[in-house]
């Protein structure tokens, strides 16, 4: 058997073949031995011979059991924290806190660029055509559109605090 076929997900059936005894064997005992489904192929042969060994020699029963899974279940933490430092060195994984920060300098400079954009606009008008608005004219839709904007950025920087991130530490003002 290859080594990618080792890192499949593991079914009965395939276990049954490696160790030669029949899915029906496999499925029967899995909860007994602690095949915890969504595990590779590989993962589930080193808790089977764990098992074996452990029933050989007599530590086998429930409590072994609970122990291989348990020890399965912390090498799948460990596994992930791993994989988390590693997406986060390579840039591919970003803190809650810094995404409510992006938010937060969403919310307050677009709306300042609009203002300011209009303020141009006003003064291009004036100086060209030598005529004179009324700032409302041009301002009030701006105002209104960064309004929204800045609202928008809040409320999704209130769902990203909402489902991850530590909402007693971040404060995010978002209105100024």
């Amino acid at each position: 058997m290859s080594d990618s076929e080792l890192d499949k997900i593991a079914t009965h059936a395939a276990l049954g073949r490696l160790v030669g005894v029949s899915k029906q064997a496999i499925q029967k005992k899995a909860d007994e031995i602690g095949l915890t489904p969504g595990a590779t192929l590989r993962e589930w042969l080193l808790v089977y011979c764990e098992h074996q060994r452990n029933v050989a020699s007599g530590r086998g029963g429930d409590s072994q059991s609970n122990l291989t899974e348990q020890r399965y279940k912390e090498s799948q933490q460990k596994t992930m924290q791993l994989q988390l430092a590693n997406m986060q060195a390579l840039g591919h994984l970003c803190l809650t806190v810094d995404v409510i920060d992006c938010f937060r300098v969403m919310g307050q400079g677009i709306p300042r660029n609009l203002t300011n954009a209009g303020d141009r606009i006003i003064e291009a008008i004036n100086s060209q055509y030598d005529i004179k608005l009324d700032d409302e004219l041009i301002l009030k839709p701006l105002r209104i559109a960064a309004d929204r904007i800045a609202a928008d950025a809040k409320e999704l920087g209130e769902r990203f605090r909402g489902t991850g991130g530590n909402a007693e530490t971040e404060t995010t003002d978002f209105d100024s």
